[in-house]
């Protein structure tokens, strides 16, 4: 995807409806696995992890293509007080 292009998928799926965010997600998952096949967006994929939406957040989790920002999703759900986990949170965190 040329850079423009991403700038602004970005853009507006940081303003966009959850649902819409949704849709989104899923044309990205199927980009990511069909030819021509393309790099994961970790930029896109933190910044939608920010906006801290429990739809959006179940979708990265499905359809998210990046693993550190899978794993730090993981990881936002795993008590930090588990020892097992807390090194691996204060790795990637």
């Amino acid at each position: 995807m040329r850079e423009m292009e991403r700038k602004t998928r970005l853009a507006r799926l940081i303003v966009a409806a959850p649902q819409m965010v949704f849709a989104e997600l899923k044309a990205y998952s199927a980009d990511l696995k069909g030819p021509p096949y393309t790099i994961p967006d970790e930029d896109m994929e933190a910044a939608l992890a920010e906006r801290n939406n429990p739809l959006i957040d179940l979708r990265l989790a499905s359809y998210g293509g990046s693993p550190s920002s899978a794993t730090r999703r993981y990881l936002m759900t795993v008590p930090a007080s588990l020892s097992t986990h807390s090194a691996l949170r204060k790795l990637l965190m």
